[in-house]
This record gives C-alpha cells, sequence and structure tokens, in this order.
C-alpha cells in the first residue's frame, strides 16, 4: 500500500472494499499509521455508499449495473 498520499490511501480502501473486504480488515497499523487509518476508512465508504445493490452488480456511481440489475430497475420504472 502506498502511504505517501491521503489519495493513495482512500484508493486502497475503495479497492478493499470492491474485493470484498469487511471495514474491520482494515490492514493498517494502528499504532504507527493512525491517521491513515482514517483515510482508508473514508475510501472504503465512499466505495460502499457509490455502489449499486442490486442482484448480482457492482456498479459504481451508476456505471456497469448487471444485467439482472437492469431488468430490476427497468421494472420498478414501468409500475411508477
Amino acid at each position: 500500500m502506498d502511504y505517501n498520499s491521503s489519495e493513495s490511501i482512500k484508493d486502497a480502501g475503495r479497492q478493499a472494499f470492491n474485493e470484498g473486504l469487511k471495514l474491520s480488515d482494515c490492514p493498517i497499523n494502528r499504532r504507527t499509521n493512525a491517521n491513515a487509518i482514517h483515510y482508508w476508512n473514508f475510501g472504503w465508504h465512499d466505495a460502499s455508499n457509490n455502489t449499486c445493490k442490486g442482484p448480482k452488480c457492482k456498479a459504481v456511481k451508476g456505471v456497469g449495473h448487471s444485467l439482472e440489475c437492469e431488468d430490476k430497475h427497468d421494472s420498478h420504472y414501468l409500475n411508477l
């Protein structure tokens, strides 16, 4: 992990979420890099908040929905 910038640490947190790691799986040592943990957590939460929760879907910020998810979205809008 690159600790050189806050943005690279946030990217590591985003990547961890996308790989299925839990927030509690943060690999940063609390004793030596306590501040970096916050950046990693911000990145993890950012990915979590911007990821679609639909079936088999890994869309981020509305891009890349699965076919199952698109069908569910379409059926929802037809019922409005």
